[in-house]
């Protein structure tokens, strides 16, 4: 443990000395407290090319098998050792050595005992050593829960022709991905299933002419299954196509634009597809009901899809029943989705666009997760909806937002810098992003979106939030966590509490009578404070070493550490830290090793 003295921390002799106490404690060949990050490589995968997990989440007491593929292979034939740590937060649940003399595979497999806690977080640390000196190092997360409702991480497929599904969804596995939704895979959005449920049709096309293969989403299903992912079926809550009549649907079912019911509500879509025109009809009206669970219970019937992504499409405006009665859209979406879930027995997940129908719904037992496509906004807007969320929700399901990063552009590359700004905030909030399936990275709503590029440095960075997100999932999101209201100063850089510009935005949340997670955010750089950056024009933050924080607490800590999942590929290090008291209250000081994006700070 580090001491802690009477006087203020500064810059300079006394918290190098105080560094240096730390820097004696660990080292990456070490089997005491944790790995010090001046014994880490500056070059990470000269060795090691990659790590990965058999599944995206593993049940209480489960056996993980990891693969690490080799860059150089020649590091078989060395006197080598991989040193494998399971950490939670800072304590080592499970340590081992594998020696790596005389293999000669370009990997090398071995499995990890899982803890019987249920729904934690911990991070896999893999260091190659040799001749006592830490020559590479991976990390990966692992989230051990019994569902996947707690600690969603959702994408997306698109394509469903002959694709190589295991290619597909093992790389999705590397995104930790546990739950899928299967967008645009019906037949129609009207009658979900092509053929019967004695006969289904051995392939199809969807509503844009894209091929579908029955063999290919049953293999993805159970391929899915096989890494512990949720399968979701995508379904319009209210949308038929232009010949609807054909099928029995009836126009008496309809929304109108009226009170004459001589206009029907309708989505436009492109004249090439296979209508241009979705006709809308009346949530609340039980013909429209049972027409639509009938068919979707044909569906999942012949699929063994997990549960239906239900979506709608946000605020139509002033809207009329048939029969010239005012209707308020979002109050009609209960009804229909209590209706759903009594009838077809599965799970549910449903859409309220860019909150229309939120507060209507959030309450509702039929919610897996709460998904919510989102438009627009600052970074502080976002995280008003997550905390808001999380009050009505206590943390018990999580929650996943669809916000398309540079949306309108539809050349050149997605701008990082707005990305991973965007995806601190949602992380450090407590959220999971919707922003990756099978053909990349999202910028549209209408999936696959795939029109930006995103470079190679982006998707391995986005990889470290998400393998972040995973190993502390339990500080950032789940049951437990308050907002707490102490106050934290930096020195020599203005603060804000609401994500200004020109700020380093922090806030704090408390896990537990003893736990405070302390949120940066860098916007000291930004040019805008729009999450969506719809120019692609934000700017990339100045990286900021050894910044001196100054944090008021309630009660006196015993351990300050620090993650980010900007370096260090994540790993935790315990900090030294100093008690101090002035006309404010007490305090500690401790100095940040780095912020450039996104750091995190737990004092327990």
């Amino acid at each position: 443990m580090i001491r802690k003295t009477e006087s203020y921390i500064k810059k300079g002799l006394l918290f190098t000395i105080l560094v240096l106490i730390t820097l004696l404690l660990v080292g990456c060949n070490s089997q005491l407290t944790h790995v010090d990050f001046a014994e880490l490589p500056s070059q990470i995968g000269t060795y090691m090319e990659s790590i990965s997990a058999n599944q995206s989440m593993f049940a209480p007491g489960e056996t993980a098998i990891i693969m690490v593929d080799w860059k150089d292979e020649e590091i078989n034939q060395t006197e080598a050792t991989l040193e494998v740590f399971l950490v939670h937060l800072n304590d080592i649940v499970y340590t081992s050595k594998i020696p790596l003399k005389d293999s000669e595979n370009s990997s090398i497999e071995f499995e990890v005992l899982l803890p019987n806690a249920d729904y934690t977080g911990y991070l896999l640390e893999v260091f190659l050593v040799s001749d006592q000196n830490c020559l590479d190092y991976q990390t990966l997360g692992i989230d051990v829960s019994s569902t996947w409702n707690v600690f969603p991480r959702y994408g997306y497929l698109s394509q469903y022709g002959s694709v190589d599904v295991e290619a597909t969804l093992s790389q999705l596995n590397t995104f930790y991905l546990n739950g899928l939704m299967y967008y645009d895979v019906i037949d129609r959005h009207d009658q979900s299933l092509a053929g019967t449920v004695d006969k289904p049709s051995a392939s199809w096309r969807t509503i844009s002419n894209d091929l579908v293969l029955a063999s290919t989403i049953q293999d993805m299903i159970d391929t899915g299954h096989t890494y512990h992912m949720n399968s979701y079926v995508y379904e319009l809550m209210f949308g038929a196509y232009e010949d609807f009549s054909t099928i029995g649907i009836q126009a008496s079912w309809g929304l109108y634009k009226d009170s004459s019911h001589a206009l029907q509500d309708y989505h436009p879509l492109p004249t090439v597809w296979e209508t241009s025109k979705l006709y809308l009809f009346n949530p609340a009206n039980l013909d429209w009901q049972n027409n639509w669970t009938s068919q979707v219970s044909d569906l999942l019937e012949v699929y063994d899809f997990d549960g239906i992504q239900i979506d709608s499409l946000g605020n139509r405006g002033l809207l009329y029943t048939y029969d010239g009665q005012m209707i308020f859209l979002d109050e009609t979406y209960m009804d229909f989705l209590e209706n759903a879930k009594s009838n077809l027995n599965t799970g549910i997940i449903f859409n309220p666009v860019n909150g229309y129908g939120l507060d209507q719904t959030l309450g509702g037992d039929f919610n897996d997760i709460i998904y919510m496509e989102i438009w627009d906004g600052t970074y502080a807007t976002l995280q008003k909806e997550l905390f808001d969320i999380y009050e009505q929700t206590n943390g018990e399901i999580g929650t996943v937002f669809a916000a398309y990063m540079n949306y309108g552009n539809t050349t050149g590359s997605f701008n990082t810098a707005s990305v991973l700004l965007t995806e601190a905030t949602i992380v450090a909030s407590g959220g999971d992003h919707l922003d990756y399936g099978d053909n990349g990275l999202l910028s549209k709503e209408y999936y696959p979106g795939d029109m930006l590029l995103a470079s190679k440095e982006l998707m391995n960075r986005l990889l470290s939030y998400s393998t972040f997100q995973v190993a502390y999932e339990n500080y950032l999101r789940g049951t437990g966590l308050s907002v707490s209201p102490n106050e934290t100063a930096i020195q020599d850089y203005t603060t804000s509490t609401n994500g200004s510009l020109g700020s380093i935005w922090t806030f704090a949340r408390t896990k537990s009578t003893s736990e405070e997670v302390l949120h940066f955010i860098n916007l000291l750089n930004a040019t805008t404070n729009s999450w969506m950056d719809s120019q692609g024009l934000q700017n990339s933050p100045m990286l900021l070493e050894d910044v001196l924080v100054k944090h008021y607490i309630q009660d006196i800590p015993e351990h300050v550490y620090f993650a980010t999942p900007d370096r260090y590929l994540g790993v935790m290090n315990e900090i030294p830290f100093e008690i101090q008291t002035d006309e404010s209250g007490t305090y500690i000081s401790f100095v940040l090793p780095s912020l450039e994006y996104y750091s995190m700070i737990v004092i327990k």
